[in-house]
């Protein structure tokens, strides 16, 4: 009985180090994603501002496409905007494969928390358990 205690301890100890360690990947996604978007954006506005002043400013409006296709720092910065903004999808389908991973594990230990939980806590420990991980790790086990 002692034995399986302490394997159920363990056990309960694994999901939850799982669970944390999927929230810490979701949140570093999220992050790598704002980044990406932020560095777009910049790209964007560089390119935007160039456009302006070496293009529009300094020709005749029936040379603009003209000058924008032979403009090497042009092409350039269009070419550096697709691989961003590339790079940016990217970055959002792994932050949304982070979060369904995050959200199916949370749900599975919100569905089997009587079982997680019926011999390592008593209801009053698990309130104070569950508590814990939404102060600490922004966790929230108490509904789906």
């Amino acid at each position: 009985m002692e034995s399986e205690r302490r394997m159920q301890k363990n056990e309960n100890h694994i999901v939850v180090k799982a669970l944390v360690k999927a929230k810490r990947k979701e949140e570093k996604a999220e992050k790598t994603v704002i980044r990406a978007g932020i560095l777009c954006l910049c790209v964007l506005a560089l390119a935007v501002f160039y456009m302006i002043t070496a293009v529009f400013l300094s020709h005749h409006s029936s040379q603009y496409w003209t000058v924008m296709i032979h403009d090497p720092v042009m092409i350039i910065l269009i070419a550096v905007l697709v691989y961003t903004f590339a790079n940016l999808k990217n970055k959002k389908k792994s932050q949304d494969k982070a979060e369904r991973d995050f959200d199916r594990l949370r749900e599975d230990v919100i569905d089997r928390s009587s079982d997680i939980w019926q011999l390592q806590h008593s209801t009053a420990d698990r309130e104070t358990y569950y508590q814990h991980l939404m102060k600490e790790h922004n966790i929230n086990l108490y509904h789906k």
